[in-house]
C-alpha cells in the first residue's frame, strides 16, 4: 500500500449518500483512476457535485477490482469538514494536492516545515536554525559535542566518592549508570551537644520543692526522679489517689470548682418565682431544708384537650324518645329529664312502682316465664288451644293420646261419668282396681288379692299342685288329689 499522487486522473461518479464511493469512467481528456492506482492505495481526491456546488477534499483509499474509492479521512468539505451526503447522482472525482499537504518555498526561497520526521536524504550543513526530530538523527554520534547534554547514560570515566571528619566513608567506584550506597561512620566525640545539634536536650537533671528526690549529671546517665506520694494521711508528702480514686488528708484549705457529691447548703439564699399559668414565689431558700410554697392557676390558663388529659364532656345532649335535656355552656348544669310513669300514658317510658308492676295497652313481644293470668292464650309452645288439654277445669277428648315416657299418677285414675269404677295407685308399692266402689283385684309386695277376699300366693307351687283355698280367703299350692279344704271353682293344675 503506498500514497500515489497522480496528474489528469479524473472520472464521474453516480455515487449518492455520505459512504464509499464507486467510481466511473474517465472524463475526456483524463485518465481513470485504475489506470494509475493499486489495490489498497491511497491518494488525496477531490469531489464536486455541480448541481448542488457540494466540494470535499480527503485522503482515499482504493480497492480494486471493485474500483471504489473509501472516503478514509476528510480535510475539507462544504460540510463543516465532514463528508458532503451527494444527492444528484452525477459528480466529478479527481486526484489532487491538498493544500494543508504541500511543500513549498517560503518568501525567501526557503523550504518550511513545521516537523522534520518526513526530510529524507537531509544535509545538516545547510541547517541554520530549528530542531531536527529524534527520528532523523543516528543512534550514535561519533565526533566530540561540545557543551551540556540534556541526560547521559554514564560517565565517561569511573569514580569513587570519601567521607572524611566527623563522618567517614568511601564508596566503590561507579560511573553514573546506577545507584550508590556509602557505608558510613560518625567519629567518637565528633557531635557536641548543644553545637552540633539542635532541638531541646536534658544535660543535668534535678528536683526541686516538695515530695521528690533526685539527680543526674554524668554521660550516659539514668535520671530516677523519686515520689514520696501516698493515699494516706501522712505529714509533708504527695497526695496520691488509691485504686478508686480516694486519698485520705486532714484539713483542705480552697477555693473549690466544679461539683461536690454533697453539700449542707448553697452559699447564697435562692428565690423560685413561677409565672405564666401556674403562679408563685418561694421564700429564700439555699437547700438547707424542703421547700413549699403556694402556687396559684391563673383564670382560663387551662385549655381543656389541650392542656389536659382523659375524656370528657364539652356539650351534653340527649336523643331518642322518652328524655330531653341539653348543656353546652362553662360550668353547666347537664340535667337528663325522663318522662317514665307506671302508668298507661302514650309516648312514656315504662317506670315499674313500688311492687314493680305498671301498666301497658298491648305488648307485642316474645314473652318468657310465668304469667299469673292471661285473659286469652290462643298459642301456648306453638300448640292451639285446641290441641291440649286443660288441667283448672273439666276437660275431654275424644282422639287417642299417646305417651312415649312415664305417665305419673298421684292417686286415682276414673271412668268417665263414673266416680266409683277407677284405677287406684293407693299407696307406694301398691296399685288395685274398683268397680261399683267395691275393690275387685289388688297388687302389692305383699302378693295380689282378688275381690277383697282371696289372697294369691308369692311363691311358686311345685309340679302337680293346684291352688287350694282354707276357706278363710288365704289361696296356697296343694296336691291335686286332696280331701280336705275347699278347693276353687275350677282347679288349676300347673305341671
Amino acid at each position: 500500500m503506498a500514497l500515489v499522487v497522480k496528474d489528469r486522473v479524473k472520472v464521474t461518479t453516480a455515487t449518492t449518500g455520505t459512504g464509499t464511493l464507486t467510481l466511473g469512467s474517465a472524463v475526456a481528456g483524463f485518465q481513470a483512476f485504475s489506470a494509475v492506482l493499486s489495490n489498497a492505495d491511497t491518494t488525496y481526491y477531490a469531489i464536486f457535485e455541480s448541481s448542488t456546488g457540494a466540494f470535499e477534499v480527503g485522503l482515499g483509499t482504493y480497492a480494486s477490482p471493485a474500483d471504489t474509492l473509501a472516503r478514509t479521512t476528510v480535510l475539507e468539505s462544504s460540510n463543516a469538514g465532514s463528508a458532503i451526503n451527494l444527492t444528484a447522482g452525477d459528480a466529478d472525482v479527481f486526484v489532487t494536492q491538498p493544500a494543508e499537504k504541500a511543500v513549498y518555498l517560503d518568501a525567501d526561497g526557503y523550504i518550511f516545515v513545521s516537523d522534520g520526521r518526513n526530510l529524507t536524504n537531509l544535509n545538516a550543513t545547510n541547517l541554520t536554525t530549528g530542531t531536527v526530530n529524534d527520528a532523523r538523527l543516528p543512534a550514535t554520534i561519533s565526533s566530540d559535542i561540545t557543551g551540556n547534554a540534556a541526560t547521559a547514560t554514564a560517565w565517561a570515566t569511573g569514580r569513587t566518592l570519601a567521607l572524611t571528619g566527623d563522618v567517614t566513608g568511601t564508596s566503590a567506584a561507579f560511573d553514573g549508570s546506577g545507584n550508590i550506597t556509602l557505608s558510613t561512620t560518625i567519629a567518637t566525640n565528633s557531635v557536641a551537644l548543644g553545637t552540633d545539634t539542635t532541638g531541646n536536650y536534658v544535660a543535668t537533671g534535678a528536683v526541686s520543692g516538695s515530695g521528690l528526690s533526685g539527680s543526674a549529671s554524668s554521660e550516659g546517665a539514668t535520671f530516677t526522679v523519686t515520689s514520696n506520694a501516698t493515699n494516706v494521711n501522712t505529714p509533708s508528702t504527695i497526695v496520691f489517689r488509691d485504686g478508686s480514686g480516694n486519698f485520705s488528708a486532714g484539713t483542705i484549705t480552697a477555693a473549690l470548682t466544679g461539683n461536690a457529691a454533697t453539700a449542707t447548703k448553697w452559699a447564697t439564699g435562692r428565690t423560685i418565682s413561677l409565672t405564666g399559668d401556674v403562679t408563685g414565689v418561694s421564700g429564700a431558700f439555699d437547700g438547707s431544708g424542703n421547700l413549699s410554697f403556694a402556687t396559684t392557676i391563673a383564670a382560663n390558663s387551662v385549655a381543656l384537650g389541650t392542656d389536659t388529659t382523659g375524656n370528657y364532656v364539652a356539650t351534653g345532649a340527649t336523643s331518642g324518645s322518652g328524655i330531653s335535656g341539653s348543656v353546652s355552656s362553662e360550668g353547666g348544669t347537664f340535667t337528663v329529664t325522663s318522662n317514665a310513669t307506671n302508668a298507661n300514658t302514650a309516648s312514656t317510658i315504662v317506670f315499674r312502682d313500688a311492687s314493680g308492676n305498671f301498666s301497658a295497652g298491648t305488648i307485642t313481644a316474645n314473652l318468657t316465664g310465668t304469667a299469673s293470668s292471661a285473659t286469652n292464650a290462643d298459642t301456648v309452645d306453638g300448640l292451639h288451644a285446641s290441641q291440649f288439654l286443660r288441667s283448672d277445669a273439666a276437660d275431654s277428648t275424644a282422639s287417642t293420646i299417646s305417651f312415649t315416657g312415664d305417665i305419673q299418677v298421684g292417686d286415682q285414675i276414673f271412668h268417665n261419668g263414673d266416680t266409683d269404677t277407677y284405677m287406684q295407685f293407693h299407696a307406694a308399692d301398691q296399685w288395685r282396681v274398683v268397680t261399683g266402689g267395691v275393690e275387685r283385684i289388688e297388687a302389692s309386695s305383699s302378693g295380689i288379692r282378688i275381690d277383697d277376699a282371696y289372697t294369691l300366693p308369692t311363691a311358686d307351687g311345685t309340679s302337680g299342685q293346684a291352688l287350694v283355698t282354707n276357706g278363710a280367703g288365704t289361696i296356697t299350692f296343694a296336691s291335686a288329689g286332696i280331701s280336705t279344704g275347699k278347693a276353687i271353682a275350677m282347679a288349676i293344675v300347673f305341671g
